[in-house]
């Protein structure tokens, strides 16, 4: 009877200390996950800031150069050069408040195009960016006449935006 009281003792015992070892477990294992979530948490916020610094930037440089805000102006407004499609409501979007406010019919042309038939191709010549302001020059070809072309551009909300623009034989 002694034996068995010191085998329940003993199995007893070993019940317990297994019971220990499985608490202890869990304990360590939850702190594991417990630290793992917090770190997965910091990664996050850490990158969620990169993204609003990184996005803060973009803001305030321009995604599109003046040169291709001028040339998908003359795109959107001209149907006589290569790769053109006329599309006003696009075109307006490259206005300036200021310079939109002039524009108030669905359709419109600039008056410097002229009415007569619009040149047959253009070449982007120069881009002069000074801060908040550029200047982009545009030679546009009628036949074996040369015309060149005047975009005065401000940054708006962040974008560059056709301010005015004039013929520059005018």
């Amino acid at each position: 009877m002694e034996e068995e009281n010191k085998q329940n003792k003993s199995g007893s015992s070993q019940v317990i200390i297994i019971l220990v070892s499985i608490i202890i477990a869990v304990i360590i294992a939850g702190g594991g996950v417990y630290l793992w979530m917090n770190n997965k948490d910091s990664e996050t916020s850490a990158k969620k800031q990169t993204t609003t610094k990184d996005s803060t930037q973009k803001e305030k440089e321009p995604s599109v150069s003046p040169t291709k805000v001028a040339e998908n102006f003359v795109l959107s407004t001209l149907g006589t050069v290569p790769g053109a499609e006329i599309d006003y409501e696009k075109a307006k979007t490259y206005l300036s408040k200021k310079l939109e406010a002039r524009f108030t019919e669905d359709t419109f042309v600039p008056e410097f195009y002229g009415i007569q038939q619009g040149p047959d191709s253009y070449e982007m010549k120069t881009e002069n960016i000074s801060s908040d302001t550029a200047s982009v020059k545009v030679d546009v070809r009628y036949g074996d006449m040369v015309e060149s072309w005047s975009f005065i551009l401000v940054k708006e909300e962040g974008e560059w935006k056709i301010d005015e623009f004039k013929n520059d034989a005018q």
